[in-house]
């Protein structure tokens, strides 16, 4: 410092305050410890200056005293700034950190606030979703309940027409039933009329046919040969012939009542009874046949009646065309 008319020199003190007010301007671009250490560092260099430039020279005491008080009240502002410099360095850390912790705050707020919506947001979805579902199930539902009552209408509706059918194909049938047996009943009661009038009418032309002498038929005994072939259906034979001759004696007692003039007005009278089905023979008469050919017809007719027990029934089919051939070998050797 150099002294002058009003004291000391202070324009290298101003400077290095100026330059330290251009820096401060420049703290907002730049980083604030490397500001510091360059602040720092001129300062130093220039009290080094200082110092060096009046180790050179000697002083007095007062001088000496006036350079020290000076030095100290530099020193004390240099402090004072440094300390406010400091303060306002850490007043603005402690705002930068309640400014950032604010906005991490608001940052988090705006955070929870959106993740609260989203939430609210989901859950309005989930529930807008569930419920479309639950219509959906209940749509399905409704259609499958319908569309089973539909079904189940129409297998009703089908299952009371299969009723229906198969009951009118019941009645059908057994009216066509009870038309068979009713068919059946006529054709039995009418073959059994025809068989009567056909016995009613073989019995008058018998009566108005013969007016002989009457007497017991001679029943006429197979001839046993020994190259015959019937030898072995002579049981089945001797058979028929005692049920011939049993069938007459029984319409004998029958129609005995009746008188010759009453067979002259009218015809005899059939009883409830079903009648003998052996021939058309003489009621109340046996008939003497003059010519053996006419037995054998009228043995041959019995044959051929619908409704004459077979008497052969038991025997093989050959028994009939054995008969016939015994009848006639008998007809020919009774025969004059």
């Amino acid at each position: 410092m150099q002294q002058g008319l009003f004291g000391y020199d202070h324009s290298q003190l101003i400077a290095v305050e100026m330059e330290l007010k251009k820096i401060s301007l420049k703290e907002n671009s730049k980083d604030r410890e490397e500001i510091e250490a360059v602040k720092n560092q001129m300062l130093l260099e220039r009290l080094e200056a200082a110092e060096n430039q009046s180790a050179n020279k000697e002083i007095t005491y007062d001088d000496w005293k006036r350079k020290k008080d000076a030095e100290d009240r530099l020193k004390k502002r240099l402090i004072s700034e440094a300390l406010s410099i400091e303060k306002e360095q850490q007043i603005r850390e402690i705002n930068d950190k309640i400014s950032l912790e604010a906005e991490k705050s608001k940052v988090y707020r705006d955070w929870a606030r959106a993740k609260r919506k989203e939430e609210k947001q989901k859950k309005r979805e989930k529930k807008l979703q569930e419920k479309a579902i639950e219509n959906d199930k209940n749509k399905k539902r409704e259609e499958a309940s319908a569309h089973y009552k539909e079904w189940l209408r129409e297998n009703l509706i089908k299952l009371k027409e299969q009723k229906k059918k198969e009951r009118k194909e019941k009645k059908a049938k057994e009216a066509m039933e009870r038309e068979i047996e009713r068919k059946k009943e006529e054709d039995r009661i009418r073959a059994e009329l025809a068989y009567q009038e056909w016995l009613i009418n073989k019995l008058n032309k018998a009566d108005s046919s013969t007016h002989e002498m009457y007497s017991e038929p001679k029943i006429k005994k197979p001839i046993m040969l020994a190259y015959s072939p019937n030898k072995k259906k002579i049981p089945a034979i001797q058979h028929s012939y005692e049920g011939y001759s049993q069938s007459i004696s029984e319409q004998d007692v029958e129609y005995s009542q009746y008188t010759d003039e009453e067979e002259e007005e009218s015809s005899p009278v059939i009883s409830s009874q079903k009648p003998p089905r052996h021939g058309n023979l003489q009621p109340g008469r046996n008939v003497h046949r003059v010519d053996d050919n006419h037995t054998f017809e009228d043995l041959s007719s019995i044959r051929r009646s619908p409704h004459v027990v077979d008497t052969y029934q038991n025997e093989p089919e050959e028994s009939e065309s054995e008969f016939e051939e015994s009848s006639y070998e008998e007809d020919e050797i009774d025969r004059p």
